[in-house]
């Protein structure tokens, strides 16, 4: 999503921020390219060490006063390859730049490859006087090192298994594990799962798993899975349980992260890579392997005949919902009724479109690390009140590990609060779509205009010329009232929702001409039919007005919307867990 685009970005407004988030990275005010790249470069240091190969930080030549300047070495290794010194020079590029984008939109690492060839000009003339080997670690923003910084962390990785008393395999997962992290680490956290989600994850290695048969390197995919996990515990600052962890594992459209597992899917990756080329062969062992281990894990009705492939090749994203399915259906059915009716809720159709949403400050469209960490774990059914202590702002309810009573809660303002934001962002939707609309609009009878009011947002010309009047509500689906038939039927509680505000307001809307139509949000971002639909039209308006496509409209709408709800519920749960809801560092929450 390009939510980003436009705004200004806060250390220098003379730049806009793209939807990519290329300036964003490669901004040289604030001093995060100083602090990514230190912060890699000191992890490079430590797996040196680590290997006892020593190395030092910012070598200079020693020569001259202007020694910080003439130095060629982020990191000098003095006993390398052969007894020979290598200095090894760090840098950062982004595949987005100008000046190599057409080349990196056709050819992977080039924009690497370029920064080596640029670092060796710069270097080479002063560590061949020094008797030094120039190496140059070129990184992508995306993790795409550069074969020199390959070759580099093979010779590392060897010796590393020799101190470590390990496999040249696992040292190099570590060594890259480690690096990844630290590269991701520099962001926050609400990017860093992003990036993760986007680049680090299962997309990383998604040609290796159709391009290998899986059975040759199942080991190697678990390892992986395993370090995307510590990846996230690390970036997050979250312990996950195995059952939240395989939430976290579905798709954002069933309710997850996004975090795929790849040895989970490889066998379908495989599959559909092979039918699709016109490869698939009954005498194939390793396909037969691989539709034998997919079978294993789906019903009957989901099975793949291999005499099938040939004449009908098989998608990918068909096999991978198969197995989602049945994953999903696990997790649903040991679960409890609470934990049922939160699965259904965030599986719930744009429920986990705040997840896809690009941070940007300046539109209001971010979380501070406090409040993501929160919203992760609430999200994932993780305990948000360890010990169920007393609600700080009413102390006769005690806390419940699924928030419910925090989100909920009605002192404090921040069910108003939520609400009146909630209502806000759809009136600018209004005015963006040069639709008329006003807030809290009343009957205009009598002196208790507030009170006979049934429109939070009066629109005067919606339908046929015939207004309407959008009366929101949030409603959880853990409200004792609703939440048998929400562990059964997914969207229940906004059904029930959206009936008490017609018959609250149905005759009022009447007498006055107007059309009610109920907005009704679960606490988890599942919108009720009435809404959906009334935002299906606000969205045909507003990519007419903009001659946008209406589904990039109806992402970014839900989008803010829902990353509306999701920071006002975690800021309840936050002040009510006696947290602080100032922007710090998560690791120490």
């Amino acid at each position: 999503m390009d939510v980003s685009f436009g705004s200004c970005c806060p250390h220098c407004p003379d730049h806009r921020l793209d939807p990519l988030g290329h300036h964003a990275l490669t901004c040289k005010h604030g001093g995060d390219v100083v602090l990514r790249h230190n912060s890699l470069r000191d992890v490079f240091v430590e797996f040196c060490h680590r290997a006892c190969l020593g190395g030092q930080v910012e070598v200079g030549s020693g020569q001259g006063h202007d020694r910080l300047n003439s130095r060629p070495a982020d990191v000098l290794v003095k006993n390398w390859h052969l007894g020979k010194p290598a200095a090894f020079d760090l840098t950062i590029t982004s595949p987005l730049n100008p000046t190599t984008l057409t080349e990196a939109g056709v050819k992977c690492g080039s924009t690497a490859q370029v920064a080596e060839v640029r670092k060796h000009a710069a270097n080479d003339g002063k560590c061949k006087e020094l008797g030094w080997v120039c190496i140059p670690l070129a990184v992508e923003s995306y993790g795409c090192w550069g074969m020199e910084a390959q070759e580099s962390f093979k010779r590392l990785a060897a010796r590393l298994a020799i101190q470590m008393g390990c496999s040249r395999s696992q040292a190099t997962t570590t060594l890259y594990q480690r690096l990844s992290l630290s590269l991701l680490g520099s962001c926050d956290p609400q990017i860093a799962l992003i990036l993760l989600r986007m680049c680090g994850g299962f997309t990383k290695l998604v040609h290796v798993a159709r391009s290998t048969p899986p059975s040759l390197a199942l080991d190697e995919l678990h390892a992986f899975d395993e370090q995307v996990r510590c990846t996230f515990t690390e970036c997050q600052a979250i312990d996950t349980t195995d059952s939240s962890w395989m939430q976290a594992q579905l798709s954002l459209s069933r309710g997850g992260l996004g975090l795929r597992s790849l040895a989970h899917h490889s066998n379908a990756a495989f599959i559909a890579s092979i039918s699709t080329a016109g490869l698939a062969s009954p005498s194939d062992n390793f396909l037969a392997n691989a539709v034998n281990f997919y079978n294993r894990c789906v019903p009957p009705e989901s099975a793949i005949d291999i005499n099938s492939l040939t004449s009908s090749p098989c998608r990918q994203h068909t096999l991978s919902a198969a197995l989602e399915n049945i994953q999903f259906n696990s997790l649903f059915s040991q679960s409890s009724v609470a934990d049922k009716a939160r699965l259904l809720s965030v599986s719930s159709p744009h429920a986990s479109a705040w997840l896809s949403v690009v941070p940007s400050p300046g539109l209001g469209l971010s979380l501070d690390p406090n409040e993501h960490q929160m919203a992760i774990k609430w999200w994932l059914g993780l305990n948000t009140s360890p010990g169920s202590p007393p609600c700080a702002l009413c102390p006769e309810h005690p806390l419940d590990p699924l928030g419910h009573h925090a989100v909920t809660c009605k002192r404090g303002g921040d069910a108003i609060s939520r609400h009146n934001k909630l209502r806000d962002v759809v009136l600018q939707t209004c005015h963006r779509a040069c639709i008329s609309a006003k807030a809290e609009a009343g009957s205009g009878v009598g002196h208790e205009l507030r009170n006979t009011r049934p429109a939070d947002i009066l629109a005067s010309n919606w339908l046929c010329g015939k207004p309407a009047v959008f009366d929101l509500t949030v409603v959880s689906p853990l409200n004792p009232t609703f939440i048998s038939e929400a562990g059964r039927t997914a969207g229940s509680a906004a059904v029930a929702a959206e009936l008490r505000k017609h018959s609250a307001n149905y005759a009022k809307c009447s007498e006055l001409g107007w059309t009610c139509i109920p907005l009704v949000a679960e606490s988890y971002g599942a919108w009720g039919s009435e809404a959906v639909q009334a935002f299906s039209r606000l969205a045909s308006y507003l990519a007419t007005r903009t001659n946008s496509p209406k589904s990039k409209v109806v992402c970014s709408l839900y989008g803010r919307l829902n990353l509306t709800l999701v920071r006002a519920n975690a800021r309840a749960l936050l002040l009510r867990c006696g947290c602080s809801l100032q922007e710090g560092d998560i690791s120490s929450s």
